[in-house]
């Protein structure tokens, strides 16, 4: 509950964001894609919520210090290891490539990983599912926290990633399950 972690959750629809600021004990900051901020409104909306500023078409090193400084601080910093919206039969469930730098991210910030399952947010996305008869059911798990990799030679980093990504990837997959399991949803 305190100290620098990351939150690292499968992304389901647009809505994850404010559903897992919601959920979470403490105050999380986030990544946001750059689009977000191109209206002032929607600019003033994800700055008040500590949202960092990502530019997805390549490798933004300003997004990257900003998380490395929220982490040193001692924040919960979430983002999306999947990289885009995914559908389950798509995704870390069924071994979709997760967009590199959890890991690294991980050991340079010396922050363990919390793995968070999503679940029906997608939902949200219709009108009905905003109306108050309507019970629209999502869950999140908060999974056990993955300590970061050792600190290794450089020439053993990418397996030391390797091994902690498969690490992830099991333990969501766990989680998933549990989740499921709980609210009585089949797979």
């Amino acid at each position: 509950r305190e100290g620098a972690s990351l939150l690292a959750a499968n992304h389901v629809s647009w809505y994850d964001i404010p559903l897992l600021v919601g959920h979470s004990p403490r105050m999380v900051d986030f990544l946001a894609i750059n689009e977000l901020y191109q209206r002032p409104i929607t600019r003033w909306f994800f700055e008040g919520m500590n949202g960092i500023r990502y530019d997805r078409s390549g490798a933004d090193s300003r997004a990257v210090r900003g998380m490395l400084g929220r982490l040193a601080r001692g924040r919960m910093v979430a983002i999306f290891p999947e990289g885009r919206l995914c559908r389950y039969e798509e995704s870390v469930f069924t071994g979709l490539p997760l967009r590199p730098g959890l890991a690294r991210l991980a050991m340079t910030a010396q922050a363990p990983v919390l793995p968070v399952v999503l679940w029906g947010t997608d939902a949200y996305r219709r009108f009905l599912s905003w109306m108050p008869v309507c019970r629209t059911r999502y869950g999140i798990a908060f999974g056990r926290p993955i300590p970061p990799p050792a600190a290794v030679a450089l020439s053993s980093r990418a397996e030391a990633a390797r091994r902690f990504e498969e690490e992830y990837r099991t333990r969501m997959c766990e989680l998933r399950r549990e989740l499921l399991a709980a609210m009585r949803v089949d797979a």
